[in-house]
């Protein structure tokens, strides 16, 4: 499977529905995947938002903390390469 699907997939899994996401969405997939985030980062990250006890509620709220949370698992797993 792609890393975009991949993605879009444990997305839909989490979140427990599957509906169509934001454009913005797979723009920010798209952009991870050129800045070669490793695809096990984001999936780690996208369990780490589900699993807390404030899940994103709106489009805009998962969009900014997906970013975060991505962002900060990646900064993280370079420090440790």
């Amino acid at each position: 499977m792609n890393y975009v699907l991949e993605v879009v997939d444990s997305i839909f899994l989490k979140s427990g529905r599957e509906s169509t996401l934001a454009p913005e969405i797979y723009t920010i997939i798209a952009e991870w995947k050129k800045k070669e985030i490793p695809l096990t980062v984001v999936i780690a990250s996208i369990e780490e938002i589900w699993d807390e006890e404030d899940r994103p509620d709106g489009k805009f709220e998962l969009i900014d903390i997906l970013k975060a949370t991505v962002n900060k698992n990646f900064r993280s797993w370079l420090s440790i390469q």
